[in-house]
């Protein structure tokens, strides 16, 4: 047996949850969903009822965005982005799962919710 760990700026990614973009579509409006962006990502598009949360602000105080009795699923623009976030978040005890693609791959087969009013 041949065990293949995949890592992306020393995270192992076998350990992390994850879903598909087709699978989430699905749970849309069932399931809580937030995506991290740096602030100059903010403008755009979103997934469906998701929520935008800045990296920073995640990373720092994550039990101001977070309950740790719920169940997160969490995308950023590429999807590669928050491998390290989520991983640390599942450290921390959140549970919270990958959206595989994150918003790009999304919107390759689903309209994303516009962005209006932003600050950023």
């Amino acid at each position: 047996m041949c065990l293949v760990v995949f890592r992306l700026g020393g995270v192992n990614m076998n350990n992390i949850k994850k879903i598909s973009v087709h699978e989430l579509h699905k749970k849309i409006g069932k399931v809580n969903i937030i995506e991290i962006r740096e602030s100059c990502e903010v403008n755009g598009g979103k997934i469906p009822t998701s929520e935008i949360v800045l990296s920073i602000g995640i990373q720092m105080n994550a039990d101001v965005f977070l309950n740790k009795n719920t169940l997160y699923y969490v995308a950023c623009l590429s999807g590669y982005g928050n491998y390290r976030v989520v991983k640390m978040l599942q450290e921390k005890g959140y549970n919270v799962i990958n959206i595989e693609g994150g918003t790009m791959e999304y919107k390759k087969y689903y309209d994303l919710e516009y962005i209006k009013n932003s600050n950023c």
